[in-house]
């Protein structure tokens, strides 16, 4: 219990950064499971109308993790404004076979999703799949920002689960 409050404190320190935004219509958010991801041929990126929607208002974002058993949330709004600027313009490619999603992040605005991405995040790995009735919609590889947030996130994770 205290590495999860540990963990919500450091993601929460480290969100509070950068800037960018986006939408979709959403459904009711659940665990996504782990899936193979071999191509995203024909996805476009996330376009800067629907960022910029989501940067403007959206309220809170949740993180849904496949294996890890903890969740988080951020509802200061600079926080989000960080997070949602770790997407990158430029389009998911070449993604290897083996890449799996890490879990979801679910933006909402007055309690209403707007869209879900799938976060892949590991090894080559490093990019967010927006999801459309549960369908691929957008693939958008993450900033260098967000590579270097992440990364200070799971290892704080880490360090904080082999200290217990």
């Amino acid at each position: 219990m205290r590495s999860i409050l540990l963990l919500f404190v450091v993601f929460f320190m480290l969100a509070c950064q950068n800037n960018k935004t986006q939408i979709i219509d959403g459904q009711e958010s659940k665990p996504v499971a782990a899936k193979s991801t071999s191509s995203y041929e024909g996805l476009e990126v996330i376009p800067f109308e629907q960022l910029k929607y989501l940067f403007d208002n959206c309220d809170q974002v949740d993180y849904i993790f496949n294996e890890l058993p903890i969740s988080m949330a951020l509802s200061e709004k600079p926080a989000i404004q960080n997070n949602i600027s770790f997407v990158s313009p430029d389009l998911v490619t070449n993604v290897p076979a083996n890449c799996m999603p890490l879990g979801r992040q679910i933006f909402y605005y007055q309690a209403e999703i707007i869209i879900e991405a799938d976060l892949y995040f590991e090894g080559p790995c490093a990019f967010l799949v927006f999801m459309e009735n549960e369908n691929p919609k957008y693939a958008n590889m993450l900033s260098k920002e967000g590579i270097n947030f992440y990364n200070n996130v799971f290892s704080q994770v880490s360090n904080a689960n082999s200290g217990q």
